[in-house]
Parts: C-alpha cells; sequence; structure tokens
C-alpha cells in the first residue's frame, strides 16, 4: 500500500515539475522565460520617484501636488528627475537621483542665489553649504513648465549642508546665475503616490 501511495506521489510530482518547466520555455504557452521579465510585467504600471508622469498626484503632509512638468537631466545615462509639482498656488519641486531611493522636496526662492560657475561653497539665511555633485547635463522637457529656457544643455550642481538640507542649481548657457531650489531630502515613506493616468 506503502508503494502505491508513493508511485502516486512521485507520478504527480514528476507531472508537476514537466508542466512547470513546459510554461518557463520560451515556447510555453506565451509565458515569459524568465523572471527579470515576469518582473517587468508585473511592475510596468506601478509609479515610483525615478518614473512619475505629468497629471501623476504626490501627497505629502496634506498637500496633495499635482505633477505638472518633468526636467529629465542626462548625465551619460545617469538620470536625474526634477518633477514641478502644485498645490494651489504652492510650488514644490520633486528631485528623484539615480541610485538615491530618498528623493529631495525643493521650492524656489527669490533670494536664493548661486553663481552659474557653480562655486565650491555658498551661503543661504546665514547656513553654510557645500558643492557636493556637479555634472553636465542633456535636458529633456516634458508638461507645463515656467522657465523659458530652451537649450538642452545645462550645468546641475548639488549642494548640502548639515543634515539633509540641500540646494540643487542648474545653469543654462550664457545666463550668470543659475536656477536655485532649496529644501531637504525626504525619507521614502513620507509621501505617496496616485498615478494620475
Amino acid at each position: 500500500m506503502e508503494f502505491i501511495v508513493l508511485g502516486v506521489v512521485a507520478s504527480v510530482f514528476v507531472a508537476s515539475w514537466a508542466l512547470w518547466k513546459k510554461t518557463r520555455s520560451p515556447s510555453g504557452a506565451g509565458v515569459p522565460a524568465d523572471e527579470s521579465s515576469i518582473k517587468g510585467q508585473l511592475t510596468s504600471g506601478e509609479r515610483t520617484i525615478h518614473n512619475l508622469q505629468v497629471s501623476d498626484i504626490v501627497t505629502h503632509l496634506g498637500s496633495d501636488f499635482l505633477v505638472e512638468g518633468v526636467l529629465t537631466l542626462d548625465d551619460d545615462g545617469a538620470v536625474t528627475r526634477m518633477y514641478r509639482m502644485t498645490d494651489g498656488a504652492k510650488v514644490r519641486w520633486l528631485v528623484a537621483r539615480p541610485g538615491d531611493g530618498n528623493p529631495l522636496l525643493l521650492e524656489e526662492k527669490a533670494e536664493l542665489a548661486v553663481d552659474a560657475s557653480g562655486p565650491e561653497a555658498i551661503s543661504h539665511g546665514g547656513v553654510p553649504y557645500r558643492l557636493a555633485a556637479r555634472a553636465s547635463v542633456r535636458v529633456v522637457r516634458s508638461g507645463a513648465l515656467a522657465s523659458s529656457r530652451t537649450t538642452d544643455r545645462a550645468r546641475l550642481y548639488e549642494y548640502a549642508s548639515a543634515g539633509e538640507a540641500r540646494i540643487i542649481a542648474l545653469a543654462w548657457p550664457d545666463t550668470e546665475r543659475a536656477d536655485a531650489t532649496i529644501g531637504e531630502r525626504l525619507s521614502l515613506g513620507s509621501f505617496d503616490i496616485l498615478p494620475g493616468r
């Protein structure tokens, strides 16, 4: 009796294994052959800080920000994305840097002046900032952006102060002053993303 039960279990196991193997092969019933393609199919519709789109909603501390425009800054394949977001008259920039899961939440300040040459150190409101990174980037725009800049090249500077405080500055050709934003790093769990379409 035990041999019969063992034989049935073994047969079911072999049949299950053969069926599983067939569905995992490239020719099996249209099922992807590798796990990376399966993962790609499952997550293709998910939004992250690295693939937000115009009309998505980002919620942070009771504010619902609408993504109105995107600046994609490409430094030889290392892509930083700057999302212009609004909640009524309030404008913020969410910045997602390559390899960093914690984005920056920044705002424009009229009194924030950063020289387009990208000095090693700057000060704002009595707080010192040091240059942490610089890159020459190719710029791609989408959506509504307030800037009238049309060039496709810029210099990107990131300045860091104590703690999580940051300044991001974009220097455009033939300008003496960079477009600068100031704010801090966020933890990934401090906001929510709702796809707009």
